[in-house]
């Protein structure tokens, strides 16, 4: 221990001396700064582990880690020694406690929340590593649940493709999903919280079911037609009838006083949860290298140092909600990882995380871009065979593919997005248009609306309805109920709810654009200019004001 401890102070000496040394010219100064920073990486790696393990063992086998405020201010930024901020120290972690104290989206991560998200994901997965029979398993179950089961599977298999290569769901998920395994641990589970009313049961009930909704969510993100959205449907009610089935049956055994089975889980042994935390770590310092690279610098560290801007929470949201208005592909939101390093963004599949450098050396909203672009590019290899990108090199040509869809994909998000119709060239523009942004020909919404099954859209309208008759009604209510009717042909009701919106939020240009579109595709050319022309006068430095000029050209 004392030799790392002098082995740190040698570093941080070294580091004051090159820093305050006077002889040294500003890129030399940074050079040799860099050396020495990348010494203290290692420490940095090695105290991240050490409290890892140290929060590990203090959760006393519980499924969350809590980090102390001392703790993240090492793991979320690398903030070892204030000495290495010089007279900023103070002014910097003032800042980085407000920071760090900041909520997000609950998908939006610094390190040490990825981590403890990551712990509860692996100690949820592990428990499958049994492979519980449930409760009412066995060849006593009455035909008619057998059957339900079967057909249910079979169901499963007309969509299994659609749960291939799922960001973020490994092959044995799936193989429990598809087989219908986790359906019947969460009879099991939801059967003994019926009997017992164990606040752990239903915590575990709702893990589950979240894991569930997770995978179908993703798999509701890959489908294209209609007909697959249907059998969504169709699987939910046989979830319905497979439970009821399930209630009637555990009743009569009651009855019949039959024993009851519990719950058991094996665990998770304390060194095997520090040793898959380990091995995150690892993988995290190791993928860093992706965003160095592609941010093309060739040395890095997660060592926080002075006069650098840094990405937040609060930046991830306001840039992703752009990129999601830009990009109609972006259909589910992966995790985002603010991760202690200096680079640009990149995404990781088997976590299903975008990692953005808490310290960029691009533009934040560049470096954002580049983790989502790289994202967009996996996903149309992996769930579309590539054809993004055949239609791309069959436009511009088959040279750096990469290279050039990112760059005319940045220009979409960061210049079109943004209002700067000028800034890209008529062939690119039509392209992005066609293949990645939202679709002037078709609906526009969040692909939560635009990706409701049947059922799931029966049920929007109902609650929407019922809102607005209780006088409850929100911007969201009426625009909601209008981007389904939109999508149901029933541009009446589509204008109608589109108006009323707008009478609550005049300022929303994707609604304004919408109500234009609504209007044209009526044949109310008029009508739909002045809609347009609104959109243009309101909604400026906006794609939306980009697609209401280029409509408005069109009419005229």
């Amino acid at each position: 221990m004392v030799d790392e401890v002098e082995e740190f102070e040698t570093h941080v000496t070294e580091y004051e001396r090159v820093r305050d040394d006077g002889s040294l010219d500003a890129v030399a100064r940074n050079r040799e700064l860099i050396k020495v920073a990348q010494k203290l990486d290692k420490v940095y790696w090695d105290r991240t582990q050490k409290i890892v393990a140290k929060v590990v063992r203090a959760s006393a086998g519980k499924e969350k880690l809590s980090f102390s405020p001392a703790d993240r201010m090492i793991v979320d930024t690398g903030f070892l020694d204030p000495r290495l901020m010089g007279k900023e120290a103070n002014m910097v972690k003032g800042q980085l406690v407000k920071e760090l104290a900041t909520d997000g989206e609950r998908t939006h991560f610094y390190f040490s929340d990825w981590i403890a998200e990551r712990f509860k994901w692996y100690l949820t997965v592990q428990e499958f590593e049994e492979e519980p029979a449930a409760e009412t398993a066995g060849a006593e179950e009455p035909e008619t649940l057998k059957k339900l089961r079967e057909q249910r599977t079979k169901v499963y298999a007309t969509v299994g493709v659609l749960f291939q290569q799922l960001p973020g769901v490994p092959p044995k998920v799936v193989e429990m999903v598809l087989t219908g395994k986790l359906d019947q641990h969460l009879e099991m589970v939801a059967l003994n919280f019926r009997a017992t009313k164990d606040p752990k049961l239903f915590e575990d009930g709702k893990k589950f079911t979240a894991l569930k909704k997770g995978v179908i969510a993703k798999v509701k993100a890959r489908i294209t037609n209609p007909k697959q959205l249907a059998v969504i449907d169709v699987i939910a009610e046989l979830d319905r009838r497979i439970w009821t089935e399930v209630v009637a049956f555990q009743g009569k055994r009651d009855q019949a006083g039959a024993a009851k089975k519990k719950t058991k889980s094996k665990g998770v042994e304390e060194e095997e949860r520090i040793n898959f935390l380990s091995a995150e770590l690892r993988l995290v310092k190791q993928l860093i290298m992706l965003g160095v690279m592609q941010a093309g610098i060739t040395k890095t560290h997660s060592v926080l140092t002075p006069h650098e801007e840094r990405i937040t929470k609060a930046d991830v949201k306001e840039i992703v909600d752009h990129i999601r208005t830009c990009d109609a592909g972006l259909k589910v939101t992966p995790n985002v990882l603010i991760a202690p390093y200096k680079g640009t963004g990149f995404f990781e599949f088997d976590r299903d995380t975008m990692i953005v450098p808490l310290v960029p050396v691009r533009p934040k909203d560049e470096a954002i871009v580049d983790a989502v672009c790289a994202y967009r590019i996996l996903i149309d290899t992996l769930h579309h065979e590539g054809k993004m990108k055949k239609t791309f090199e069959s436009t511009f040509g088959a040279a750096d593919f990469r290279g050039n869809f990112a760059k005319e994909y940045k220009n979409w998000i960061m210049k079109i997005g943004r209002g700067k119709r000028a800034q890209q060239d008529a062939t690119a523009y039509e392209f992005f248009k066609t293949h990645v942004g939202p679709n002037p020909a078709k609906p526009i919404g969040p692909a939560e609306l635009l990706q409701l099954s049947p059922e799931e859209g029966i049920k929007k309208i109902k609650e929407y309805r019922l809102a607005i008759k209780e006088g409850n009604d929100t911007f969201d209510h009426h625009y909601g109920l209008a981007v389904i009717y939109w999508t149901k042909r029933k541009f009446v009701e589509a204008y109608t709810h589109m108006n009323d919106a707008i009478q609550l939020n005049p300022s929303d240009g994707c609604a304004l654009f919408s109500l234009g579109a609504i209007l044209s595709t009526m044949d109310r050319q008029a009508k739909a200019v002045q809609a347009f022309q609104e959109c243009v006068n309101i909604a400026q430095n906006t794609i939306w004001q980009v697609y209401a000029w280029e409509m408005i050209e069109k009419i005229k």
